[in-house]
C-alpha cells in the first residue's frame, strides 16, 4: 500500500500567473510524468497519477520554513 506524501516544491513564477494557473500546469506536468513507461515496467508502481494533489500557495520558501527546515511558528 502506498503511503501518502507531500513534496514541497519552491518555483520563481512571473506574477501575472496565478495559483490556480500554476497548480493546474503542475498537475497536468506530475500526471504526465508519472504515465508508466512503454514497455511496462514493473518497478515502476508508483506514484498513482490520480492519487495528485497540487496547492499553491504565494509566498517565498523562506516564508514556509525556518533555517532548520521545520515550519514556520
Amino acid at each position: 500500500m502506498n503511503t501518502p506524501r507531500t513534496a514541497i516544491v519552491a518555483i520563481a513564477v512571473p506574477a501575472h500567473v496565478s495559483d490556480q494557473e500554476l497548480a493546474n500546469r503542475l498537475w497536468r506536468v506530475l500526471r504526465e510524468a508519472c504515465q508508466p513507461p512503454d514497455p511496462p515496467d514493473p518497478a515502476f508502481a508508483f506514484p498513482d497519477p490520480a492519487s495528485l494533489e497540487v496547492t499553491v500557495y504565494g509566498c517565498a520558501a523562506a516564508d514556509l520554513f525556518n533555517q532548520e527546515g521545520s515550519p514556520s511558528s
